[in-house]
């Protein structure tokens, strides 16, 4: 099997002593990346016209996703055929993946200079289109994954590797129940994607919940109040107004199938630009812990307007507020700038990233974090430098 495609020098041979991390063997090697470094690559992109707004293509794709889903749900209201009001779920969660993703770029101001368009799409998409707080979305992925991407430490974990009852390290498997245990060393990456079609109901829940607990502690704010108007409206415009037509039960069950394939689709999206990497038990610069843990991909043909420019997961994690429209334009810019500095740029298809994560999970119970201090990485006085590992992979071998 061929090494794993990454941007290294070819005389970095991996030692028998590497960390191996889902059948792969990983050797790091720090690499110093100055604030000159980085100047030079946000005006190379800069230049390229990547951090120009996008806003009017992006909201023209969101109506085109939106009118998608309107005509699906008009077909299987007025269909007669069972199999076509089916078919008709499954088309609305295809497009629903892409429409709710336009608020993860708003989120993260990435759509507008404009606060108010950039908060109307990101709780147009989220609260009352997925019916997701925006509040907690923020919390989660805005402020604890993407500064820390695939780190578990003693007093913080990535949110995004923490996938209970699944886990993504030996830490967390010992920190289970002896049942949990037993399904983590033999069942669950066999049950993992299926059970993804909890995923959007499950985040609906938790989004509920910690509204209750953030009203409890400090009472209301403007962004809990918006959630809440727009959660409410979210469960009267998909279950409550369609029950008047059609009863109660009908709309369930399609809501319940809706959003449970949406769950898989932003699974298929989200999870294979993460899991499967190295799990650091700690990072001290953004430059490792962003592109150690993160990776892009190549969609499968014909879907890449599906995944919104999440496919370019090492572009959009060192520059979180670039439009996703421009991720493509800066993917050969970065890839070349970490090529000349010897920094990781992991990329590989799409079908392997999904088999590497499988893999990965099988043996997560058994795989402890990397450690950090294996990087050689010392930082900077004063903050003039910062290091970053360069990093081959490659197939570990039976031994």
């Amino acid at each position: 099997m061929k090494p794993l495609a990454i941007a290294v020098p070819s005389e970095l041979a991996a030692t028998p002593s590497a960390p191996v991390v889902s059948g792969v063997r990983i050797r790091l090697k720090p690499v110093s990346v100055t604030r000159k470094d980085m100047s030079a690559l946000r005006s190379e992109l800069k230049a390229a016209g990547a951090f120009e707004s996008r806003e009017l293509l992006q909201w023209a794709r969101l109506s085109l996703w939106l009118g998608c889903i309107g005509g699906a749900t008009f077909v299987q209201a007025t269909a007669e055929n069972l199999g076509l009001v089916v078919a008709m779920i499954a088309i609305q969660a295809l497009f629903l993946v892409p429409a709710t993703m336009h608020g993860h770029d708003a989120g993260h101001r990435a759509l507008s200079k404009n606060v108010t368009r950039n908060n109307l799409m990101f709780y147009l998409c989220y609260p009352l289109l997925w019916g997701v707080s925006a509040t907690r979305w923020n919390t989660q992925h805005n402020v604890k994954h993407h500064p820390s991407p695939n780190i578990e430490s003693e007093d913080f974990v990535d949110p995004d590797i923490l996938l209970t009852p699944f886990v993504t390290t030996q830490a967390q498997h010992e920190a289970s129940t002896p049942r949990q245990q037993w399904f983590q060393r033999n069942i669950q990456a066999y049950v993992f994607w299926p059970a993804t079609m909890g995923l959007a109901l499950r985040m609906q829940q938790r989004g509920r919940s910690e509204l209750v607990e953030r009203i409890q502690a400090g009472g209301f704010t403007k962004s809990i109040v918006a959630d809440m108007i727009l959660m409410v409206a979210h469960y009267a415009l998909f279950i409550g107004l369609p029950s008047v037509f059609f009863g109660v039960l009908p709309v369930l069950a399609i809501y319940v199938a809706v959003f449970g394939l949406l769950g898989l689709g932003l699974a298929l999206v989200l999870i294979p630009g993460h899991i499967g990497l190295p799990i650091l038990n700690r990072g001290e610069d953004y430059f490792t812990k962003q592109l150690v843990g993160t990776r892009n991909f190549t969609p499968p043909p014909g879907f890449g307007w599906a995944f919104v420019g999440l496919q370019h997961q090492v572009e959009h994690h060192l520059f979180p507020s670039m439009p996703y429209s421009n991720t493509k334009i800066a993917g050969p810019i970065v890839q070349r700038w970490a090529e000349s500095r010897g920094l990781p740029y992991h990329s590989m298809s799409w079908f392997r990233c999904v088999a590497d994560a499988t893999r990965f999970l099988h043996n997560a119970w058994q795989t402890p974090t990397v450690d950090y201090d294996e990087l050689d990485s010392e930082p900077t006085a004063q903050g003039a430098t910062v290091s970053s590992p360069a990093v081959l992979v490659e197939t570990a071998s039976a031994s």
